[in-house]
């Protein structure tokens, strides 16, 4: 397992340890194993952007955090998935590159972007989104929207950097986040609680729209309606039945009954009939009266909305348009009166009406605008749209000089100056946002270039990463400037990796040392590389660590009299030179040192050799070693060298030596095979005896003759006896004989 796999799943342990149980986070992972991306859900409070553009509150936020090639050097990419409102997050990115610099913990930023989200952390230097960076520093006595721990490690404190802010509000005595007024869901509320209106109408300034009926009229339609009340009094007081009185005076005289009868059932029926007369006329009348008076009002009303239009030319060009406007309301209300007559011109009327008064023109001069630049605009505001003007001029003077700090002072002003007066100028705004973002990356990219060219490679590092963050998540940044972002970032990394790599070569640390050149030759050997020219180098350092590696493999076993083992080592970082010489001649410098070394340790194993079979009184096998050892130094380029001629001169010394000892061993064998024989012919007492365990001592060399002396036991029919003698041999003679000491 390679150590970045170590560390990625080390830090997915640690992360699924740490946030298991946590009630403000929910995690998902992919892309591997261990995983390279993580969605996290944060159930905390934070600030969004809501659809009316008024800063609202939710309790979910979804972030992606996805690991590139080259992590943990290169940060993760961050992005969120919910609208976040906040300094550091742009719709594309998070910036987080001053957390990472400082604490390259994927716990830890997990932890550090909840902080971030719940108003607790936020930059107010190259935000992301300056307007949240703006509304957060006019805002930090409500901040944090919540004061949720995260389970703080030491790699979760807030990151010191300039421009950050870290707050730690718990407990304080802030308002709830319900009072506050600038983040209100829905519709605006001002301070008192009230909604508040723009135009005079909604503030409840009403118009006089009082009608007076015209006398005549209402005494026209009188008359009629009098006639239809009098009829319905005639009607409910005309009998239809009999009085009882009449009915019961028909029995007193049944003779002049039935003629009374009859006559008055005559007068009944005329008079009903004269009754209905009477109604039928009065309606018709009614309805004759009703209609004369809606035709009038017809008439009157379409006058008067005439009369109430008429003038509205004067008053346009003397810009009275409150008067125009209530003039109009006037007209539409006596036209909306009208029942019979007149309706298409009514209807001509009407539609003029409108139609003026929904102009762009006519709603810009009733809230009390004025024409500026082909717009009505308020007139209040016309100075704070020149400054805006003459600031956006500044800074593209800065721009046409390269001076993007100056360039980014002035378009911030103006973008400042313009949200004063709440600029509704889309053109503008997009061309300051763009002007903005511009002068951002170019002030990054020469602060960048500056600390590189110095060698400030950390500071480098850092504001090329910041400028890649923004690079990235811009929609209209030139591709040739995000490359050459990416090879500056590049070749800033290479440089900190090869000095990183040359400090650890230098203090013996060789695996760090290699770690951080083969980071290095990574960088180098990308197709956009900005610095090609650095490979070669950094192989060649690369090989030289492999090969000093071997070296001090060899070097620890030699000293540890792994004599074997160490051969193994010198004799592959011998072979490691010899194939790579063609390419790195410089390597070769070392191929004598290593010879040697070599020949140092062959000869040390052929010593230890030696050593074992003179444990072993291997006699002639010493000797042979040490003829070996001699022929290869004989043998070698190094022979001349003083080290192995006093090696050669000691050996020989050795074999002569042994070969003494080989000889004197051959004798005292033969004498011990013979020692008998020798007793019997030069003992008197040998004869009568059984002689048992022979003892053979070298005594000396005494010029020719070598000395010796001989024991044994003998055993007689009387005991035990013990027999001795010296014996010399002539080595020139080659003869043995009885030696008497005198």
């Amino acid at each position: 397992m390679t150590d970045l796999v170590q560390q990625l799943t080390d830090e997915h342990q640690e992360i699924v340890k740490r946030f298991a149980d946590n009630p403000y986070v929910a995690l998902s992972f992919s892309d591997g194993d261990p995983p390279r991306k993580y969605e996290v859900e944060y159930k905390i409070k934070g600030g969004v952007r809501q659809e009316d553009g008024s800063v609202g509150i939710s309790e979910i936020h979804l972030v992606s955090i996805l690991l590139p090639f080259g992590y943990p050097n290169f940060p993760p990419n961050c992005k969120p998935l919910t609208p976040i409102f906040h300094p550091d997050f742009d719709s594309a990115a998070i910036c987080i590159s001053d957390f990472w610099n400082e604490s390259k913990s994927l716990p830890g930023l997990i932890s550090y972007i909840g902080r971030m989200i719940s108003g607790q952390v936020f930059g107010s230097e190259h935000a992301f989104n300056p307007e949240a960076a703006k509304w957060y520093l006019g805002h930090v006595n409500r901040l944090p929207f919540d004061s949720v721990d995260f389970g703080k490690g030491v790699e979760d404190v807030g990151v010191e950097t300039d421009g950050e802010i870290e707050l730690n509000l718990v407990g304080s005595d802030l308002p709830p986040l319900e009072e506050v007024d600038t983040l209100i869901i829905g519709e605006q509320v001002g301070l008192d609680g009230k909604r508040s209106l723009d135009s005079q109408e909604e503030r409840g300034e009403s118009l006089d729209l009082v009608i007076e009926k015209p006398a005549e009229h209402s005494e026209q339609a009188a008359a009629p309606q009098g006639d239809v009340s009098l009829g319905a009094s005639q009607l409910q007081s005309s009998p239809d039945v009999v009085p009882e009185d009449q009915v019961e005076g028909k029995t007193e005289k049944e003779g002049e009954g039935d003629d009374l009868a009859a006559i008055y059932a005559e007068e009944q029926v005329l008079k009903k009939k004269n009754l209905i007369r009477t109604v039928a006329v009065g309606s018709i009348c009614l309805l004759v009266l009703s209609a004369a008076y809606f035709l009038a009002m017809d008439i009157f009303n379409y006058q008067k909305a005439e009369s109430s239009w008429q003038g509205t030319d004067d008053l346009l060009n003397q810009h009275r348009y409150k008067e125009v406007k209530a003039k109009g309301d006037l007209a539409l209300v006596e036209i909306s009166k009208l029942k019979v007559l007149k309706k298409s011109d009514a209807e001509r009327l009407r539609k003029e009406i409108e139609a003026l008064l929904k102009t762009k023109d006519f709603q810009g001069g009733l809230v009390g605008k004025t024409l500026y630049e082909g717009s009505y605009v308020k007139k209040e505001t016309i100075p704070v749209r020149k400054a805006v003007k003459a600031s956006m001029e500044k800074g593209h003077g800065a721009i046409a000089v390269e001076e993007w700090g100056s360039a980014l002072l002035s378009f911030q002003e103006a973008q400042e100056l313009a949200e004063s007066i709440q600029l509704d100028d889309q053109e503008t705004l997009a061309v300051l946002e763009r002007a903005i973002e511009k002068s951002r990356l170019n002030q990054l990219i020469k602060k960048g270039s500056e600390h590189l060219g110095a060698g400030e490679l950390n500071d480098a590092i850092t504001i090329f990463q910041k400028a890649s963050e923004l690079a990235n998540a811009g929609a209209d940044i030139d591709a040739e400037k995000i490359a050459f972002i990416h090879q500056s970032l590049d070749k800033a990394l290479l440089q900190k990796f090869i000095k990183e790599g040359e400090g650890a070569f230098t203090a013996v640390q060789l695996d760090k040392a290699l770690s951080s050149f083969e980071q290095a030759l990574l960088l180098a050997e990308k197709e956009t590389s900005a610095a090609p020219e650095y490979a070669r180098g950094i192989r060649k350092s690369i090989q030289q660590i492999n090969l000093y590696q071997l070296l001090e493999k060899g070097k620890t076993e030699y000293e540890a009299s792994e004599w074997g083992a160490a051969l193994l080592s010198f004799q592959e970082a011998l072979r490691f030179i010899l194939d790579e010489a063609f390419g790195y001649p410089e390597l070769a410098s070392n191929e004598t040192a290593i010879r040697k070394k070599i020949l140092q340790v062959s000869l040390k194993l052929r010593e230890n050799e030696a050593a074992n079979y003179r444990v072993q009184k291997k006699l002639a096998e010493v000797v042979e070693e040490k003829l070996r050892i001699i022929e290869q130094i004989e043998n070698s380029p190094f022979k001349d060298d003083p080290e192995f001629m006093e090696i050669v001169e000691h050996s020989r010394t050795a074999i002569s030596n042994l070969n003494f000892e080989i000889d004197i061993a051959r004798k005292i064998n033969y004498l011990i095979e013979n020692y008998q024989e020798i007793f019997q012919a030069n003992h008197s007492l040998a004869h009568s005896a059984t002689l048992r365990y022979p003892v053979v001592v070298f005594l000396q060399e005494d010029g020719e003759n070598q000395l010796y002396n001989l024991k044994c036991t003998g055993y007689t029919s009387t005991g035990k006896i013990s027999l001795e003698l010296n014996y010399s041999y002539d080595v020139g003679a080659k003869k043995w004989a009885l030696f008497n000491r005198k």
